[in-house]
């Protein structure tokens, strides 16, 4: 897993530690001083946090997660998760973000400079990966934290239908007719679902609401992920190769009434906490040959095993008005008060080209 990498550990200020070739600057110094490649003030761009914050943080400055925002600068939610961390895990808070919020924002649409006019979504897989024992449980708290009051809540009493259905179904007497099966809009999956289920799920969007939504999956431990492969789900790379591509479709074609039959599109978004085993089984060659390897961004974790746990401060009331507040909006930009689903909106994204093309080059000629 090589192309899309977010290391944790920043770059002092004086000594430099030598970067994976693969690993993703955001901001490359020469980007950074070159004012007419951005829009953004050099010194928000800058990696520039006085040594006194880090000794007070008792933190080795090779060790901190820098920013090349600052805390206040960052949009609500992210800005209320990242402002409570410490420097060590501001970058990893920041990806763990992601994922989650663009599963929330799937009506957004945008164009990508290499895609022409194909409209793409925001689909995202996001891998927290890191020894055992170090942490990664602060991805859990934020996907709780985004995802309790939102798409879960959304899916309890649809989930709650699913099931009363099936208890009827199995305690039915002989040619007892049933009702129809509920119609139902499940957005969270887990990683070990059935392959028909899936795709009967992302056929459900479009018969009952006309057009596709993102599925959100996420796994504490990856290895969920690669066990439910080698339980059966061994095409879960597969699908996963084309759910992060927008319009790109699976398809199921198969005689018995067993199974369900439908060609679908299917949308992602996914995060996975790993240890570095894990992640080389799941991310194996046939899935770096495939292409499943560009779609993934990398956060590593290099806390040594047995090193001080991060601690994090806890949400203020106003925190938590700001980043409720801000997920029911995200949540009423999707679902209309009857139940119906928004238009899509596309977002301007051309002031950014630039910047893609030559981060794009930069990456192929190092793999080169």
């Amino acid at each position: 897993m090589q192309d899309k990498t977010l290391n944790s550990n920043s770059e002092g200020t004086k000594e430099k530690k030598k970067r994976n070739p693969s690993s993703l600057n955001l901001f490359p110094s020469t980007l950074a001083e070159d004012d007419s490649l951005i829009s953004q003030p050099s010194s928000l761009i800058r990696n520039e946090v006085p040594s006194t914050l880090a000794e007070d943080d008792s933190l080795d400055p090779l060790h901190s997660t820098l920013l090349p925002l600052r805390d206040k600068d960052l949009p609500p939610i992210i800005r209320e998760v990242v402002s409570n961390a410490p420097l060590n895990r501001k970058l990893p808070c920041f990806v763990a973000c992601l994922a989650p919020l663009c599963a929330l924002a799937t009506r957004v649409r945008l164009n990508y400079y290499y895609d022409g006019q194909r409209q793409s979504a925001l689909l995202l897989q996001v891998i927290i990966e890191a020894p055992q024992s170090c942490g990664k449980q602060f991805a859990a708290d934020i996907e709780h934290l985004l995802m309790d009051h939102t798409l879960k809540a959304h899916d309890k009493e649809q989930r709650r239908d699913e099931q009363k259905f099936r208890e009827r179904r199995h305690n039915r007497a002989d040619n007892e007719k049933l009702e129809d099966e509920p119609k139902t809009t499940i957005r969270v999956i887990p990683a070990t679902i059935s392959k028909t289920v899936l795709v009967k799920r992302a056929d459900f969007y479009e018969r009952n609401l006309g057009d596709v939504l993102t599925f959100w999956m996420f796994a504490e431990e990856l290895a969920q992920v690669t066990d439910a492969g080698k339980q059966g789900y061994s095409n879960l790379r597969t699908i996963m190769r084309t759910a992060y591509d927008f319009g790109s479709t699976f398809g199921m074609d198969f005689a018995s009434d067993n199974s369900y039959s439908a060609i679908v599109d299917i949308n992602i978004c996914s995060m996975f906490c790993a240890t570095s085993s894990a992640l080389d089984e799941y991310m194996n060659k046939r899935a770096i040959e495939g292409g499943n390897v560009t779609r993934t961004v990398l956060c590593q974790l290099e806390d040594p095993i047995g090193s001080d746990g991060a601690m994090f401060k806890p949400y203020t009331p106003e925190q938590l008005q700001t980043i409720n507040g801000t997920l029911q909006k995200m949540m009423a930009d999707t679902y209309t008060p009857e139940g119906a689903l928004r238009e899509p909106f596309t977002l301007d994204t051309s002031w950014i080209e630039r910047d893609v093309r030559r981060w794009c080059q930069q990456k192929g000629t190092e793999a080169l």
